[in-house]
Formats: C-alpha cells, structure tokens, sequence
C-alpha cells in the first residue's frame, strides 16, 4: 500500500497533505498488521480495509469542532473478520 493508494481512495490529487496522509497510512498498516498479522497486509479485502481505516483516521482527525467523531467503520470490521489474529 502506497499513499498513492490511499490519495486515489481520497479522491486527492494535491501534495498539500501528503505528510498527514503518510502518517495515517503507516497508523493505519500497524494497526491492520496488530489484527490480522503481517501476513495478510497483501490480502485485496485487508488492503480495502487498510484503506478505509487510513482514510478514517485522516477524515476524522480531530475530536473536537462540528465534526462529530464517529467509530471505525463497520465495513472494516466485517472485511478483516476472516482474518483475524486470535490468541488465547
């Protein structure tokens, strides 16, 4: 995943936020790589999900202002489910 990726996600085509995207990218991929294992970061379905939480992060980055803050998308959860670490 490149920000590329996540800029064409955006629909961005400026280099304004570049470093912001960046950053909430690489959150984004330790984040995924934590809930399924880096294993699967390559998966198309985690890759969408990858950048769905990225654009989450970036779109929602501050708590407070008239923007209400809303959770991670359900779509996240429900394309990343099958990949899940799970450890007891």
């Amino acid at each position: 995943m490149t920000l590329d990726n996540l800029k064409a996600h955006l629909n961005i085509t400026d280099n304004n936020d570049d470093a912001l995207l960046t950053s909430k990218l690489g959150a984004a991929l330790e984040w995924m790589a934590l809930y399924v294992g880096e294993d699967e970061l390559g998966n198309p379905l985690v890759i969408e999900a990858t950048l769905q939480l990225a654009a989450t992060f970036y779109e929602q980055r501050e708590a407070i202002g008239p923007t209400e803050l809303q959770e991670v998308p359900f779509t996240v959860w429900e394309l990343i489910e099958p990949f899940r670490v799970r450890s007891f």
